[in-house]
């Protein structure tokens, strides 16, 4: 039977000391369960050329509302991730617009682009908990929503935030209960306005008399005034042009990532379709492609790719999840982004849920199949042997980590076992490019145990179970935030952290690594 494991989304922040790895905390308490870093985004909120980063605290209680959930803050500079004027965020902070209130997981998800063009990032916030009153009067309990907070010179601020559901204005469908909208998020231009747009996962949307959790997505698109319902898709398995079948606990929109996979300028939407039974394989997944035109997001030339794609590496087998994490970014090959796909359930050979990567290559005509790659642990060259339940794969990330030009793979592994028989303490694999995409020249593993890395690996930490990128300062490479959700943080269990690694010419690098949490 393959193990399932309860994976986060993280992403962190830091201060450099070039000469030393350092511990820093954040503002608010770490408490049992919070699981700081459960989501992650990075995007220059202030405007001053460093990414700053957002990372989702979704079981924080506010006040005396359990898993209201909240959201930190961190801000880049020259001397790379700062705890000067970090922030924290939740739904009773200034005029932020709703409540905290019990179980609405407000930092959820997290996504971070510049919806108004004023050019500071926003960052959007998943809140897939959240109770709303349907416009029949209904109280839909796990309805979901999604919180706009926008960047200015000082950072992010309450000013102008929006706060949006199926229910708000002409956004498609209705709020129903326990769609989880907000339980995926991603931001991109899909219509070249240079105006980010949002796409917003529904997962346990209904379609349909019985089609529970079939799944859907919603598109918001953004003008200058931020965040707007003119013009918004929904978007299923049904929809016209799309490949495929809406079916009952399909979670079409579990997973969402975003990139420019053809020859125009307009970003692409990538969307996973988490229990999508492939030839009556159960569980196996999917992954539709969604591509951008000058009107926005549109069926034509839409794609469906799964391990049964011709072309495709391996084979659908059941329960695989083709699509548990996504990533894009130009890996090597031509000038388009490239899609990588996390398949951690993945056997490998007779080893049970080992764990794979698939990456398919862009060009002028969107993915192709040909020259795509399948990594895992026992691919030539590749540090370290696949074993049962590691995970690879289980969290992405891709940009500029220092050798190249081209963007570099981060590759998490959950639940790798550390050396001396610490189990599930994480690790992270990097897998550089090279012209042709990538290779296993030069890739490196990383855990909380590899010399110079702040604190040490421990039973179930889960270290890479998320995975950011962002260029924080220090130099003009790409640096990593590794999440590591169940880190225990003093005596405080569960409360979470993140690790950050900085790029340099040569790849990344321990020196000025970080270890970050909210203040014990």
């Amino acid at each position: 039977m393959k193990r399932r494991i309860v994976i986060f989304i993280s992403l962190v922040s830091a201060i450099v000391l070039w000469w030393a790895s350092a511990a820093y905390a954040l503002p608010d308490t770490a408490e049992q369960d919070d699981r700081f870093g459960s989501s992650a985004a990075s995007g220059d909120f202030n405007g001053d050329g460093y990414a700053d980063l957002a990372a989702g605290v979704p079981y924080e209680d506010v006040g005396a509302a359990t898993d209201a959930g909240a959201v930190n803050v961190t801000y880049g500079s020259a001397g790379g991730l700062a705890a000067a004027g970090a922030q924290l965020w939740h739904q009773d902070s200034g005029t932020v617009l709703d409540d905290a209130q019990e179980g609405d997981l407000f930092g959820a998800s997290v996504a971070a682009a510049d919806f108004n063009k004023d050019g500071f990032a926003d960052l959007a916030v998943g809140a897939p908990g959240e109770a709303v009153l349907a416009s029949n009067g209904f109280d839909a309990g796990f309805a979901g929503a999604v919180q706009i907070l926008y960047g200015s010179a000082a950072g992010l601020t309450d000013a102008g935030n929006q706060f949006w559901h199926q229910d708000s204005g002409t956004v498609a469908d209705a709020v129903e209960l326990g769609d989880a909208f907000g339980s995926a998020l991603a931001a991109a231009d899909f219509g070249g306005s240079s105006h980010a747009d949002l796409a917003v996962g529904v997962v346990h949307e209904e379609l349909g008399s019985g089609l529970f959790q079939a799944g859907a997505v919603n598109v918001l698109y953004g003008s200058a005034g931020g965040i707007t319902d003119a013009g918004n898709q929904f978007w299923h398995q049904d929809s016209p042009g799309i490949a495929d079948t809406a079916e009952h606990s399909d979670s079409f929109g579990a997973r969402l990532t975003a990139g420019n996979f053809g020859s125009d300028s307009r970003a692409d939407l990538a969307v996973t379709v988490f229990n999508e039974s492939i030839g009556g394989v159960a569980g196996a997944g999917a992954v539709h492609v969604i591509y951008g035109s000058s009107s926005g997001l549109t069926s034509s030339g839409s794609q469906l790719w799964h391990q049964d794609s011709s072309g495709i590496a391996d084979s659908a087998e059941t329960w695989d999840h083709f699509g548990d994490s996504l990533a894009a970014a130009d890996l090597g090959k031509g000038t388009q982004d490239d899609l990588v796909v996390g398949v951690p359930y993945e056997d490998v050979g007779t080893v049970a849920d080992a764990g794979a990567v698939h990456v398919i290559f862009g060009y002028s005509s969107g993915l192709i199949s040909s020259g795509s790659q399948l990594w895992h642990q026992d691919s030539s060259g590749i540090q370290d042997t696949a074993e049962p339940g590691d995970l690879f794969g289980s969290a992405l990330a891709a940009a500029d980590f220092g050798k190249s030009t081209k963007a570099d793979l981060a590759v998490g592994v959950a639940a790798q076992n550390a050396a001396g028989g610490i189990v599930d303490a994480g690790a992270v694999h990097v897998i550089y490019a090279a012209s042709d995409g990538l290779a296993a020249t030069g890739n490196a593993v990383w855990d909380q145990d590899s010399l110079g890395i702040a604190d040490d690996a421990e039973l179930y930490d889960f270290f890479g179970s998320v995975l950011t990128a962002g260029r924080f300062g220090l130099a003009n490479q790409a640096d990593l935030a590794a999440g590591v959700t169940t880190e225990d943080v003093g005596a405080v269990s569960d409360a979470g952290a993140v690790n950050v690694l900085y790029g340099a010419a040569d790849g990344l690098a321990s020196a000025g690594n970080q270890f970050w949490h909210q203040d014990p």
